[in-house]
This record gives structure tokens, C-alpha cells and sequence, in this order.
């Protein structure tokens, strides 16, 4: 037995990002896990962006002695899209899809931006959407720029 998290993503509902160590293992389990099936559509949005764990964790507002973004610029959150990325929202997938691609537009991310080469941070928690009472969010959305 080896100290760790169960790599095996297709059997995990949802595994917080505490969890992961590096980019790659956030991007495997955004891959394959059920529960981010979303997450996957959305940033479909994105095709030439790649996801960073600590941008990820940027989004949620953690400490920031938890993340190194000092390689990105033209940092963006895009709060409104909290509520909708939060599965317990009692919209479907496809209706949160909708409204979160035209939040996207709404807040100048057309098919031209998204198609640039962003770094995205990302978080989707199958729990109710809340702050932390340190400020901590529990989904988040953040893109930016590789300097």
C-alpha cells in the first residue's frame, strides 16, 4: 500500500483538489471522473487552454501559501459563474451549460478569446454552493495568461 489518493478517477464522484500534487494528476481526474462532466464541457470552450492546479486553487480564494501564480498574468474571475458551476444547483447540465457559455460572452470571452491559449483554474464540488467563512469559495472559475 503506497500513502497517496486513489488514482482510479472513473470510480470517484469527487476528490478534493487538496488532494492532488501536480497539474497533470488535476487534469487526469478532471478526464475521467463522473463527476466532472461539466467541468470537461466547459472547457471544451477552451480547445487551445490547458488547466492549472494552482490557478485552480487561485479560484477558490485559498491561501495564497497553498498556490504559486506567479508565472500567469491578466488574471480574470469570473464570479458569476459560481452558482452554475456547483452540481447541487437544481438546473440541468445542459441548462447550466447554457447559461454558463453565455455568462462567458456576456463577460467577453467570444470564440476568438476562448480560442487563445489561456491558463484555466477550475473547481466543481458536488456540494451546496457556499463560502467558507475565511473567504474560501467552493467552486470557482479564473483564467489567464502564461508570461
Amino acid at each position: 500500500m503506497a500513502k497517496g489518493h486513489n488514482p482510479n478517477y472513473q470510480l470517484i464522484n469527487n476528490e478534493s483538489i487538496f488532494y492532488f500534487d501536480t497539474s497533470k494528476e488535476y487534469q487526469a481526474y478532471i478526464k475521467k471522473s463522473p463527476s466532472q462532466a461539466l467541468t470537461r464541457k466547459v472547457l471544451a470552450l477552451f480547445p487551445n487552454s490547458t488547466v492549472s492546479l494552482d490557478l485552480s486553487r487561485a479560484a477558490l480564494k485559498v491561501n495564497q501559501n497553498t498556490f504559486n501564480i506567479t508565472n500567469i498574468q491578466s488574471i480574470n474571475r469570473i464570479s458569476t459563474l459560481d452558482v452554475y458551476l456547483n452540481t447541487a444547483n437544481s438546473t440541468s447540465t445542459s441548462q447550466r451549460y447554457a447559461k454558463i457559455k453565455s455568462l462567458l460572452l456576456a463577460n467577453g470571452y467570444t470564440t476568438s478569446k476562448r480560442n487563445q491559449k489561456l491558463v484555466i483554474g477550475t473547481d466543481l464540488d458536488n456540494f451546496t454552493f457556499h463560502s467558507w467563512a475565511d473567504g474560501m469559495m467552493e467552486q470557482g472559475f479564473i483564467t489567464g495568461i502564461e508570461k
